[in-house]
């Protein structure tokens, strides 16, 4: 019933009708009061998944929308998602706000890689953990600005891309933090720089799609960077953003009201590869 609600975004409602064409009785609120029981035994093992993020010494970090319905209107809370390549953890708050989030982060002392939302800096500077930056978004402004400055957009996007080619010579996980320190020193640092000075050389329109792709990553520089320094810290947030899928809008139907909300939260946290 669970997996059916959370995984394939079955409605109670329309669960039990499908209970009825096979002869079963029940009722919503009966499948509700196994799904808070359901919660309630979880959250134990949820509270215990944000721990071992939160003493990782590196994980990803980000929210999204969580619509809500209330007497008939729509309205939108916040997901958070830490992540880390042991487990997923998702946290509904009632906004994306700072106060929020340092809720969800309190704690946590390692390197957090983001993607340069205004909040992710308040974070860092209130919570006190190092922010780094995603490289995917950095290429986000170029690739929109193809069709208008299609030269310069890929020069860049090329440069870029070889910072993930050669990511790819070092083994994942931390059994390849020795070859990847090395690969980073040797290799990245000089494409890095290359990008530096071609950023500097630029002129562009300050309204110009590829003036804010520019502009974007001139001042995020500091937080791209901090993979040079650090070969746990990954190039780009993927990772994080591949913990969404079973969770994007399309998929949910509206939480109701605090309660249904709060059991949503206790159930959703999961291990990597073993499933909700």
């Amino acid at each position: 019933m669970a997996n059916n609600k959370y995984l394939d975004a079955l409605p109670l409602e329309r669960q039990v009708r499908i209970m009825e064409r096979e002869g079963l009785v029940a009722d919503s609120q009966t499948l509700w009061d196994q799904i808070e029981a359901l919660a309630e035994a979880l959250t134990p093992g949820c509270a215990r998944l944000k721990q071992d993020a939160l003493r990782a010494p590196v994980l990803g970090f980000d929210e999204t929308p969580w619509p809500v319905l209330s007497k008939g209107n729509r309205k939108s809370w916040t997901m958070w998602q830490l992540s880390t390549p042991r487990a997923v953890f998702y946290e509904i708050a009632a906004s994306k706000g700072s106060a929020d989030g340092q809720k969800v982060l309190e704690g946590f002392t390692g390197t957090a890689i983001g993607d340069a939302a205004v909040v992710h800096r308040a974070l860092a500077r209130d919570v006190g953990f190092t922010l780094a930056f995603c490289w995917s978004h950095a290429r986000r402004g170029f690739i929109k600005a193809e069709g208008n400055d299609p030269l310069r957009a890929r020069q860049f996007l090329e440069m870029a891309g070889q910072l993930w080619t050669i990511e790819a010579q070092a083994p994942p996980g931390p059994e390849g933090d020795e070859a990847r320190r090395k690969l980073r020193n040797e290799k990245s640092r000089p494409v890095v720089e290359a990008i530096k000075q071609w950023l500097i050389g630029q002129r562009f329109l300050p309204q110009s799609e590829i003036g804010t792709a520019i502009k974007y990553v001139a001042g995020h520089w500091d937080g791209l960077t901090v993979f040079l320094d650090n070969p746990a810290v990954p190039l780009d947030n993927n990772q994080t953003e591949r913990g969404y899928p079973m969770y994007l809008p399309h998929f949910w139907l509206a939480a109701m009201e605090s309660l249904g909300a709060s059991v949503d939260h206790d159930a959703v946290a999961r291990d990597d590869g073993m499933g909700p």
